[in-house]
């Protein structure tokens, strides 16, 4: 038992501890849960990989590739995947693509399409540096993807929507070694997390032991002289 520096009154340490951690994994519960409930209303959730050069430079043998984009050569082509997925409650009707406008996908240099797996792969075109995704109905649950070539490695992906009350979402997927070696480093970080608040636990449950067998002795100490005193 630890006391109240202000009050001097008796309070368990061991039980505040527990009830602040409840307290956040009930925040972190309901953050979670609110996002999974109460999505937004419509969203479009858009992710692509690192782009990787067509011709790699540290080959052993010499490779030649020609790759033209309207009769333009380009002189450092790289490939770049793109996966948008059709989050939120509802679909997304053409309507709701203001006055008509695609959603631009920029990367920043001249784009091509090299291949599009989609359930309309109409709804897709490129045009100078930007991929366009045209007004169509977008159920909800789509997976759409599609793999463009670039002059030179797009920096980042810019976005430009005219939609209606739809968030859009635009990030870097990270390659397979990048993703395990975040989810390692994630799962070592919980780990030694755990493991110190086990060993503090494991402490102050060690000193609340101390303070009840030594209160236990005083006690039975004084009850000792007691009955000295009275002869007992």
């Amino acid at each position: 038992m630890s006391s109240n520096v202000l009050t001097g009154e008796p309070f368990n340490l061991m039980t505040l501890i527990l009830s602040g951690s409840g307290v956040l994994v009930a925040i972190v519960a309901i953050s979670y849960s609110r996002r999974a409930l109460f999505p937004a209303k419509r969203e479009i959730r858009i992710g692509w990989v690192k782009p990787t050069p067509l011709v790699g430079t540290s080959s052993t043998e010499r490779v030649s590739l020609l790759v033209e984009v309207n009769n333009q050569v380009l002189t450092a082509p790289h490939l770049t995947h793109v996966e948008i997925l059709i989050a939120g409650r509802h679909d997304i009707k053409s309507s709701d693509f203001d006055q008509g406008k695609p959603l631009e996908l920029n990367f920043g240099s001249t784009a091509a399409l090299a291949s599009v797996q989609a359930v309309t792969p109409e709804v897709f075109s490129a045009k100078g540096s930007k991929v366009l995704l045209r007004p169509a109905l977008l159920k909800r649950g789509w997976r759409l993807s599609f793999d463009v070539i670039t002059e030179g490695m797009p920096n980042d992906l810019k976005t430009s929507d005219h939609l209606a009350d739809t968030k859009v979402f635009a990030a870097e997927v990270p390659s397979m070694a990048a993703f395990w070696k975040r989810e390692f480093r994630r799962t070592y970080i919980a780990f030694l997390a755990l493991a110190v608040v086990t060993g503090f636990l494991v402490t102050q449950t060690y000193l609340i032991t101390r303070q009840y067998e030594e209160s236990s002795d005083t006690w039975y100490e004084l009850n000792r002289k007691i009955m000295d005193l009275c002869g007992i």
